[in-house]
């Protein structure tokens, strides 16, 4: 007769509206694979503050239920320090995910980041420039990249007219995307460009008849894998601002897991995935990125290669498959 083996309880408190990219990436969609594993409880950005202030009896349930997990999975979710520590005294091991410089944040300035990292049995980051950061004062610190859903490889049949550019992203990224706007409004006045912008609002400052402004919707991702335009993607940064620096380029994973090859900003993530990848382009200014566009545009051949390349770079590291086992083995080694 077999044993039962009872599954250990993980808290998963996550950060941020159920449309948050970090979220939903990071987190959501491996809930599923993680239920297998564990016993999952899962806090649906709920707010401490309101659980102490309101001790109803459901939040009061809520609030006990904390104490009967096994591990505590924050998501971007940063909890008071004394709080933290109590959970310690309960011999509690808490996880933190982070994708994003959230340490440089104008709202998080006052946060004790340094006392927040000594208690964390585990900080799991999504690039090694944030492992950097985190590693420090941190006893345990692990590198798992923002996944994919993979997408077979696409051949797309480039033409030189017109210059189909991508750009996917939310409002908080307008200014960083802002930066490659103005290069490819110099660029329009020499050849003939299309830009298709995906976001949840309308950008303000789009005004040019050659943009297309599609809202974002869950269905997206699929309809631009299964369309057939020859996009290039762009993921521009701001090298001035410092979060930039720690960002895990996700939108350039997704542009290279839809068989495209891309032009960003070569800082932190996009910077090493492009120094060692030969996927796309790298551009500081005006100059590199109309030759970037150029060079794509009129070699089809090689902008199929990029694209193929990035798109089997996906397959072997990026992945969701890859990535959920490396969540489920990080976990399961916080209990031992």
């Amino acid at each position: 007769m077999l044993l039962k083996i009872d599954k250990k309880k993980l808290l998963i408190w996550v950060s941020g509206s159920y449309l948050e990219p970090s979220r939903r990436y990071r987190i959501d969609c491996y809930i599923n694979s993680f239920k297998e594993h564990f016993n999952i409880i899962y806090f649906d950005d709920i707010s401490l503050s309101n659980l102490i202030s309101d001790l109803s009896i459901n939040n009061l349930k809520i609030f006990l239920s904390i104490f009967s997990a096994d591990i505590i999975y924050l998501q971007r979710k940063l909890l008071p320090i004394f709080f933290i520590k109590i959970l310690k005294l309960f011999n509690k091991k808490i996880i933190f995910d982070i994708d994003d410089g959230i340490h440089l944040y104008e709202n998080y300035k006052q946060y004790n980041f340094e006392s927040f990292k000594s208690l964390l049995s585990n900080v799991i980051t999504g690039n090694k420039l944030l492992a950097d950061y985190w590693s420090n004062n941190c006893n345990n610190c692990s590198i798992i990249p923002t996944g994919v859903e993979y997408k077979n490889y696409k051949k797309r049949f480039v033409k030189s007219e017109p210059i189909e550019l991508l750009w996917i992203g939310t409002k908080s990224n307008f200014n960083n995307f802002f930066i490659f706007y103005e290069y490819i409004k110099e660029l329009n006045k020499l050849t003939y460009i299309r830009l298709t912008i995906i976001s949840n609002i309308e950008p303000p400052f789009i005004s040019l008849n050659f943009v297309k402004f599609i809202k974002w919707h869950e269905g997206i991702d699929n309809e631009i894998a299964n369309s057939n335009v020859p996009y290039v993607g762009l993921m521009p940064l701001d090298k001035e601002t410092k979060a930039s620096y720690f960002k895990c380029s996700f939108k350039m994973l997704q542009y290279m897991n839809w068989s495209m090859p891309v032009i960003v900003s070569p800082i932190g993530m996009n910077k090493e995935l492009i120094d060692s990848n030969k996927i796309g382009f790298g551009v500081t200014n005006q100059e590199e990125f109309t030759n970037s566009v150029n060079i794509l545009f009129s070699n089809p051949e090689l902008c199929q290669s990029l694209a193929r390349n990035g798109n089997q770079l996906i397959k072997s590291k990026y992945s969701r498959q890859i990535i959920k086992n490396s969540y489920l083995k990080t976990l399961k080694n916080s209990m031992l």
